[in-house]
């Protein structure tokens, strides 16, 4: 691991795919990749807040050199697939 290797990089490190999404596109998300469905209940007299969100990786990009290569889409599927390999609601 980089940060271990990195005597002066200290502190707490966002590691995220560095791209802006909203809550509600996250949830979809989500449930589209792990194959969920109608397990959403929205309120019909609560107004919509959109809350989009962005974890900034600039610490761990300046102290570690270190940059996503995945996007949300491709870490879902990955988790998918170790929840799977490894079983882990079995």
């Amino acid at each position: 691991m980089k940060v271990l290797k990195k005597k002066k990089a200290s502190g707490i490190f966002n590691i995220s795919s560095s791209q802006l999404i909203s809550i509600k596109d996250l949830v979809n998300l989500i449930n589209e990749i792990f194959d969920n469905q109608n397990n959403l209940i929205f309120l019909p007299n609560k107004k919509e807040i959109i809350l989009e969100f962005l974890m900034s990786t600039n610490k761990a990009h300046k102290q570690l050199n270190w940059q996503s290569k995945w996007d949300y889409i491709s870490m879902l599927r990955d988790i998918k697939k170790d929840i799977i390999k490894y079983k882990y609601f079995e």
